[in-house]
């Protein structure tokens, strides 16, 4: 006789097989288990299910809800190729998350961008932005990374982005500067030119770097634009024993390419 752990029906239900009629077993590998494929109505090896959705992609990792041994909504998916899904979606290239609070699931949404009307490259203003709550520490530097964006080898000219930075230490005054980046994406190169901050108040340094910033005393307290010759960062270093808070809103201009404003948020 043999059993097997049915996963993708119900929760722990085990069904025990007369037959090997209904078994189809073929080089299974390491990490896999006997899992009910609906479309072919047989136990085969493949990654475990959990969950349950109607027509489900066999190999797909499934969380869901219901009460009763009765699966009644599927929550969020992680595809055989790795693609993470909520309520079925996966999104689209360059889309980011939004949470939508405690009481929904959250969504892919395009960040907000502005297009010129009928450009055939997308060209365009594309906007970003992140929070970081930089935490104290006495002795420890911490990179913390807000943007990367995917340089284009195939572009022989410079691109730019416009940083507006807001950096609010507890019990201090705020500190507000805007800069303007640009690199090469053929060479790498990135230079950056401060144009704006308030009257009175002392900006955080902007420096470039061809290869991550080493943690130490020497690297803190900047805004890192550093890039290895796969992505261009936006990244900050910690001062030792200041917590604070910092905003960033990263402007990316493209007039060269149909993937020139696509950038991730970290």
């Amino acid at each position: 006789m043999v059993f097997s752990v049915e996963t993708g029906i119900y929760d722990d239900d085990i069904t025990f097989l007369e037959t090997l009629a209904d078994v189809n077993i073929s080089n299974p590998t390491d990490g896999q288990a006997v899992v009910y494929n609906a479309t072919t109505k047989k136990y085969e090896n493949g990654n475990v299910v959990s969950g349950y959705v109607d027509a489900p992609l066999f190999g797909d990792v499934v969380v869901a809800t219901g009460a009763n041994s009765v699966v009644s909504s599927n929550k969020m998916n992680v595809s055989f190729a790795g693609a993470v899904g909520f309520n079925g979606q996966y999104g689209a290239i360059g889309e980011v998350l939004t949470s939508q609070g405690l009481g929904g699931s959250p969504i892919w949404v395009s960040p907000e961008y502005h297009i010129v009307a009928g450009s055939s490259i997308n060209a365009g203003i594309y906007n970003y932005i992140n929070f970081k709550d930089i935490v104290n520490s006495p002795s420890n530097y911490t990179r913390y990374d807000f943007f990367r964006v995917p340089r284009i080898s195939s572009l022989y000219t410079v691109r730019l982005m416009k940083l507006k930075i807001q950096t609010e230490y507890f019990n201090e005054s705020a500190h507000y500067q805007e800069n303007i980046v640009r690199w090469n994406d053929s060479t790498g190169e990135i230079t950056g030119v401060q144009i704006t901050q308030i009257e009175g108040i002392s900006s955080l340094p902007v420096s470039t770097l061809g290869a991550p910033p080493a943690l130490n005393a020497t690297n803190s307290g900047k805004i890192w634009v550093w890039e290895d010759n796969t992505n261009v960062y936006v990244s900050f270093i910690n001062i030792l024993n200041r917590n604070h808070r910092m905003l960033i809103h990263m402007e990316l201009f493209n007039v060269r390419h149909a993937d020139g404003g696509v950038a991730y948020i970290l």
